[in-house]
């Protein structure tokens, strides 16, 4: 762990506070969160690795959940929440001057934005929603232009959303459905056990794919394909973690996962424990390996 890694976590790690949404650009220069204050008002920020605050105009009332993306060139930052006066609503703002660009073009009926993603390349921001009805909206990540909206046939909800190469991007909804995100064509519908699938993620290199599906009481199962032959690799127990689930790449062949210690780092086909992480470890894996914690 480098200084300059704790350095853009030290304004949440020395404050206690309570923390609601977490995003670290690519380059781990910046971090964005959603804090709760005194008098339990939730305000958005966005800190660099000196621990400077970055100027922006979060003027909106936030309501938990929040989540946070930055666009993969660090130039945006979106913000999706439960609005009091729209729900659903999705912002992005510029981190150069700290205005709002936009806000997303279509009227979305949800209350909790689960998860938010842009592409590698920031063409598109993806948003998934609780209620199933909504499934994912896919938005022009530059312009905040509405352009599809991505709804499984299983009629179940949408936890979480990771993109992998290009327009590629797969969606935890009972299966793990994988999409074209550009063309709405649905690719793939992986099955990864007898329950629902709560997280997924791609590596970095776009060729692995996992998924988090819950298994008994006491344990997750993590399964692997390989992308795109949709061939399995692995399959192996994880703790559960209550109601929080934890999935990610860290590097390219590792996963971040729960541990009975806290969380661990494994690898992708043996499930071998490689290391377990402290809590400003696990954030700074979240900005390298773009980890996805939902819940």
């Amino acid at each position: 762990m480098s200084s300059e890694g704790h350095g853009v976590l030290r304004p949440l790690l020395t404050e206690p506070q309570r923390l609601y949404g977490l995003a670290i650009s690519l380059d781990g220069r910046l971090v964005a969160s959603a804090v709760e204050r005194s008098g339990a008002d939730v305000v958005a920020q966005v800190h660099s690795a000196d621990g400077r605050e970055v100027a922006v105009d979060f003027s909106r009332k936030l309501l938990p959940p929040i989540r946070l993306a930055f666009s993969s060139d660090g130039e945006v930052v979106a913000t999706g929440w439960n609005d009091e006066c729209v729900r659903g609503q999705v912002r992005g703002y510029s981190l150069a001057t700290g205005a709002g660009l936009y806000v997303t073009g279509d009227a979305v009926d949800a209350e909790d934005c689960f998860d938010l993603r842009f592409c590698r390349d920031g063409r598109l921001l993806a948003g998934a929603y609780q209620q199933s009805e909504e499934g994912i909206h896919v938005w022009d990540g530059r312009t905040g232009e509405a352009l599809r909206t991505l709804v499984s046939d299983n009629g179940a909800s949408t936890r979480g959303i990771a993109f992998g190469e290009g327009d590629i991007l797969a969606a935890a909804c009972a299966n793990a459905d994988v999409w074209n995100a550009a063309t709405g064509e649905l690719l793939a519908q992986l099955t990864p056990s007898d329950s629902d699938c709560y997280a997924v993620s791609f590596n970095r290199s776009g060729d692995l794919l996992a998924a988090l599906a819950w298994s008994s009481r006491t344990e997750d199962e993590v399964h692997v394909w390989a992308w795109p032959s949709l061939r399995k690799i692995a399959r192996w127990p994880a703790p559960r973690g209550g109601e929080d689930f934890v999935l990610g790449f860290y590097g390219d062949r590792q996963l971040l996962v729960r541990h009975e210690e806290g969380l661990a780092t494994r690898d992708a086909q043996t499930g071998r424990v490689g290391g377990v992480l402290r809590a400003e470890d696990v954030r700074m894996a979240e900005a390298s390996a773009e980890a996805i914690v939902v819940g």
